[in-house]
């Protein structure tokens, strides 16, 4: 984000698969940071969908660096790992059920950087230590190569 720009995160990453996210962030009253993350094996793009784009990913999770944690999103019916929409940086998780909907770790660009729109419990437990609202420091995108793919370039 520092790079290459605080909303360029779908010019940079769209069509790029699969795709590992490094997060720092931080409190408005701590001084404390925290480095959380998420992987999807499945591209990052909205496909020109006017409210972006939901998606399926079987192996999908974030992971906090911080607390040494992880957590999958669910697979049940109605939930997707991974939203793609050019109002959201990297952004992990949705479930909706009979009009009830829990969002996951969603970061939507605003003025002077990206905020927290809403977050699971254990997902705002494992990455956030339980805080809700946030800032954005730092997002790093890599685009993970096997070790084959890696001795073809």
């Amino acid at each position: 984000m520092s790079k290459d720009g605080e909303d360029n995160f779908h010019k940079k990453c769209d069509g790029v698969k699969p795709t590992l996210c490094i997060i720092k962030i931080s409190f408005e009253n701590k001084e404390e940071t925290r480095i959380y993350g998420g992987y999807t094996s499945v591209e990052w793009n909205d496909d020109n969908q006017p409210r972006g784009l939901l998606k399926r990913d079987s192996e999908a999770y974030i992971f906090s660096l911080t607390d040494e944690n992880y957590f999958r999103f669910s697979s049940k019916v109605g939930a997707y790992q991974i939203v793609c929409s050019e109002k959201y940086g990297p952004t992990f998780g949705y479930y909706k059920q009979n009009k009830q909907s829990e969002l996951g770790l969603w970061i939507k660009e605003k003025e002077g950087g990206y905020d927290n729109v809403d977050i699971y419990e254990d997902a705002k437990r494992i990455c956030t230590g339980g805080q809700k609202e946030f800032k954005v420091e730092e997002i790093e995108v890599y685009q993970v190569l096997s070790k084959d793919e890696d001795e073809d370039e």
